[in-house]
């Protein structure tokens, strides 16, 4: 670069800047990111009211770019931009996607590639430039970790005119359906003043994991500024399948726990005006927590805000040919909904009724017997249910062992560890009334990850404060457990217990206040 320092600290400078056999690197997440210069050029006058020049970029693997320029920057100090200034830029350039995007954005994207060309060129004046270009994407192609899907065939076409950014047409294909979408994006002074659009396609392949795989149609026209979006229209789920997938238990932080030097969360800074009404199709599975059964029906989904998990619901989702199997439990659902009434959509009201499947039942003793679901998701009130009428514990002898109830047989702790089981939630009742006719404290429930025929239930009472008595009994192996203990003092107790083998236990007390 060489020039002059004229009167008035204006400038007359010229320069230039070449590169062979270069390299550009970045440093990322994954480390250090490299691209081989073939050839890169720079050529610039900086003299009276403005600033041009040629620029030349040639990549070894990603492509090459080129241009001119003239923007209306005063040679002076200090520089100073002139609104009213001519302006006039060239830019042409191709460039290939091979892994850059997910070297980049590691864990977003995957297996970048596709072909990008521009030609952009704009004149005027800096304040009201006329700005006019293509931008055009094909053969693009990348894997979303995160949604467990592989998008193809993606091509786009962007069109710029003044101050106007049309989006004339994007397509991209996942699975076995594809997608559609249009736009238009106004500028104001270089910014995006407001946009509109349209999303359409058919059976898209959202999502594709291991317990979660979800298909959709959606038509949905959107609008708003870089402050609100508004979204109308409809998304239809032709198939959807669900799954419970088993893996190491995760405990979940308890809702009273304070976390202390947490990050402050980023206010959210685009309000939402959301109305879709999503449908579900003939395919949609659910095979989860001992539940297999078919969804039908639709929701309003309404977000309003800067929220979406503030969202809202109208609507109903009907299960369909449903069963539910746990506790050595079958149950077949004969009635089953999710009710929205303009709620949160994740406490929808429940009416479910499920019977047991067991046609001898009906056949020898004329009676229906299960379980009545009602209330809310988080809060669900269950009731036992039969026809006809009879008592909670007659009931419970049904359903869980399928014959008559005998007080004779000794089977209270079976039914209790059942009852328990089915009751595992807020709801309370049979459990306690069954507490309450037997006169004990407690109840200690294992059900032996889930099975039935391994549970033992221990019964307990204090016959002084203390002075504890148990007795665990497992109705199917007749194993027999008695436990009682005393507490010494402030902070030590003594256990004897016998069962298949004798033991005694000194336990050190510790308690919190």
């Amino acid at each position: 670069m060489k020039g002059r320092v004229l009167p008035d600290f204006r400038l007359a400078l010229a320069g230039e800047w070449k590169v062979y056999r270069g390299n550009l690197s970045w440093k990322g997440e994954q480390g250090i990111i490299n691209a081989a210069i073939n050839q890169a050029d720079l050529d610039f006058i900086w003299r009276g009211e403005g600033l041009q020049g040629t620029v030349s970029l040639s990549l070894a693997d990603y492509g090459s770019l080129k241009g001119n320029f003239r923007v209306p920057i005063s040679a002076r100090i200090p520089p100073r931009l002139d609104p009213a200034g001519p302006l006039r830029v060239s830019l042409q350039g191709r460039a290939q996607e091979k892994g850059l995007l997910a070297a980049f954005f590691p864990g977003m994207v995957e297996e970048t590639r596709g072909n990008l060309d521009l030609d952009f060129k704009a004149d005027g004046t800096w304040e009201r430039p006329n700005l006019q270009g293509t931008l055009q994407l094909s053969g693009a192609g990348m894997g979303i970790p995160s949604l467990g899907i592989r998008v193809e065939d993606l091509s786009c076409r962007w069109k710029l005119r003044n101050e106007r950014i049309q989006l004339e047409s994007l397509r991209a294909r996942s699975g076995p359906g594809h997608l559609e979408a249009t736009g238009t994006i106004w500028l104001k002074r270089w910014s995006m003043d407001r946009f509109e659009g349209n999303l359409k396609g058919e059976n898209f392949q959202t999502f594709y994991l291991p317990n979660l795989r979800i298909q959709s149609t959606p038509s949905l026209e959107f609008q708003g500024t870089p402050q609100k979006i508004t979204v109308r229209g409809e998304i239809l789920l032709p198939e959807v399948h669900i799954s419970e997938v088993f893996g190491p238990a995760v405990v979940r932080t308890s809702s009273d726990v304070v976390m202390i030097d947490h990050p402050p969360e980023g206010k959210p800074s685009l309000s939402m005006d959301v109305q879709v009404r999503v449908i579900l199709g003939d395919q949609i599975q659910v095979k989860t927590g001992g539940i297999d059964t078919r969804l039908a029906g639709n929701v309003d989904l309404k977000i309003l805000g800067l929220k979406p998990e503030e969202a809202t619901a109208r609507g109903e989702i009907r299960l369909t040919q449903g069963t539910y199997s746990g506790y050595g439990l079958g149950l077949r659902i004969d009635r089953g909904r999710f009710i929205y009434s303009g709620g949160p959509v994740d406490n929808p009201a429940l009416d479910i009724l499920a019977l047991r499947r067991a046609d001898d039942l009906e056949k020898m003793y004329n009676i229906k017997v299960g379980l009545a679901i009602f209330g809310t998701l988080k809060k669900p009130n269950v009731k036992l249910y039969s026809q006809p009428v009879m008592k909670d514990e007659e009931i419970l002898s049904y359903l869980l062992l399928g014959r008559p109830y005998d007080p004779k047989e000794g089977k209270t702790s079976l039914l209790l560890a059942g009852a328990a089981g089915l009751w595992a939630g807020d709801s309370i009742g049979v459990v306690d009334q069954l507490k309450g006719q037997l006169g004990i404290d407690t109840v200690d429930i294992q059900t032996g990850g889930g099975d039935l025929s391994r549970s033992m239930v221990t019964l307990g009472k204090y016959l002084t404060p203390q002075l504890y008595l148990s007795y665990g009994y497992s109705a199917f192996n007749n194993e027999q457990l008695l436990k009682i203990r005393y507490r010494i003092s402030k902070n030590w107790e003594v256990e004897t217990w016998r069962g298949n083998e004798m033991g005694v236990d000194l336990y050190y007390r510790i308690d919190f206040y």
